[in-house]
């Protein structure tokens, strides 16, 4: 998995092996999850240690064994349509869990 980090020159991509088991790993698999999907995962991260080949020089590398996954709702939906930009399945009632900006107070906080 990639995930991108930082903003103009500053950015960057860091890379984390996922392993998945069982229920989690059927999902995905049957899901058609492709590159460019947005995917929020949760799972626990480790820090497992590895020696280069090249040098015999030490490094980490990232890992995380996921529980659960689903896709992160993006909100461009078409009229009729409850699929969202990633190819896979929109939440299917309007109550994605976020609220619209037009529902905020009056002070334009989604809280009082």
């Amino acid at each position: 998995m990639a995930v991108n980090k930082g903003y103009g020159e500053q950015e960057h991509a860091n890379f984390y092996q996922c392993i998945l088991f069982g229920k989690a790993a059927e999902r995905l698999s049957k899901a058609g999850v492709k590159k460019g999907s947005l995917l929020f995962i949760t799972g626990d991260l480790d820090l497992v240690e590895y020696t280069r080949k090249a040098d015999g020089s030490k490094g980490m590398i990232p890992k995380i064994t996921v529980y659960e996954w689903n896709y992160v709702p993006t909100g461009k939906r078409t009229e009729g349509s409850n699929a969202n930009s990633t190819g896979g399945s929109a939440p299917a009632s309007a109550d994605d869990g976020f609220m619209n900006v037009e529902d905020c107070g009056e002070n334009g906080l989604p809280f009082n």
